[in-house]
């Protein structure tokens, strides 16, 4: 059977996985289709199946729950839900979540939510979405983040050569990362970039996302059992640790122009071995290469060397602007952002209150 953890999810996420899950579920004949809402005040619905009889037909609740376990589940269950499904009083009340739940657990559940709850098979633990995703692989396509909630894939994300201090932080952090993080057309964009050039050249200003969005490519490419090659001062790393045979390799080189006006002069001087590996990678087989660097830096890059205009790194740019997150995303990036956070869940509620959410 499938096993995944969902803890690369965020609530959001797992909502969604959820009600694709339960839809893949449903017979072909049936018309019964449910819909997700976006991020905000759900009134207790964070999936629906409506009908000109009762606009409450089936509720959907999804609770993550991931770190609390049943305790904290059926707690909020108690507390903050169950007043809401009286009020709406739909003909049928479902129940997902990441818990892993016992006979004894799922029974509880249904025992609190009588009559809403017709079946202990309105009630979706961890194993029961496990084995969903194993009836319906293609729902899995559809969710980037969740490949990484496999124990296997999140394996080889922590014996991949990153940058980081521990294991402990290397797997909290990239938790942490892919929870906050928000797929927009940028990524899909990218992707298929480097698919087709073999080397990507992700641009933008300060804080757009350009080291988030290359750790995500990088992320997929480590997933399909590339070798990490993240080079941390010069393109030589990349160069000698190339190999010339067929095995599967991602280069990746943050900042690789720098900041300042020595990284810049260095990098300069080390434009004939940046052209070299570029060959080397668009003639290879299943080596692939991911730069990240300022706009203003590259054209000034290329205007000043011959080598670099010949190839045409341009070829490979992909620019981020800010102004490409619409404001859903915005929106998506700090509802994530909130909840991935240590603050208390009183501050939470303040933070997520309209008036509040709207001013930032």
């Amino acid at each position: 059977m499938a096993e995944y953890d969902f803890s690369t999810l965020n609530g959001t996420d797992l909502e969604d996985l959820s009600c694709d899950l339960i839809n893949a579920e449903q017979p072909a004949n049936s018309s019964i289709r449910y819909k997700t809402f976006k991020e905000g005040k759900d009134k207790g619905i964070d999936f629906l199946y409506s009908t000109e009889a009762n606009q409450y037909e089936h509720v959907g609740q999804v609770k993550h729950y991931l770190d609390s376990g049943f305790s904290g589940l059926k707690s909020t269950l108690k507390n903050k839900e169950l007043d809401k499904v009286k009020a709406l009083s739909p003909n049928k009340y479902i129940v997902s979540t990441s818990v892993d739940l016992s006979v004894a657990n799922t029974e509880s559940i249904k025992e609190l939510f009588t009559p809403y709850i017709k079946s202990l098979n309105d009630i979706y633990g961890k194993k029961d979405l496990n084995r969903l995703i194993e009836t319906y692989p293609e729902v899995l396509n559809a969710h980037f983040k969740l490949w990484f909630s496999d124990t296997n894939v999140f394996q080889k994300l922590l014996n991949s050569n990153l940058e980081y201090r521990s294991v402990d932080f290397l797997e909290n952090e990239i938790k942490r990362r892919l929870k906050i993080y928000v797929e927009t057309p940028a990524f899909n964009k990218a992707r298929e970039s480097l698919k087709t050039n073999k080397f990507i050249v992700i641009t933008g200003e300060p804080g757009v996302g350009k080291t988030t969005l290359a750790e995500m490519l990088a992320y997929e490419y480590i997933k399909d059992d590339y070798e990490l090659i993240y080079i941390y001062d010069s393109i030589k790393d990349g160069d000698s640790a190339l190999k010339p045979d067929k095995s599967k390799q991602i280069i990746y080189f943050d900042d690789f122009l720098g900041s300042n006006e020595i990284e810049i002069n260095k990098a300069r001087g080390s434009d004939t071995i940046l052209n070299k590996v570029l060959r080397r990678v668009k003639q290879g087989s299943n080596k692939t290469l991911i730069f990240t660097t300022r706009k203003h830096i590259l054209n000034r890059a290329i205007l000043e060397s011959e080598k670099l205009k010949r190839f045409n790194l341009l070829t490979g740019e992909n620019i981020l602007h800010l102004d490409d997150y619409s404001i859903d995303i915005r929106e998506s990036l700090l509802n994530n952002h909130i909840e991935s956070s240590q603050i208390t869940s009183e501050y939470k509620d303040i933070l997520f209150s309209q008036e509040i959410f709207n001013f930032i």
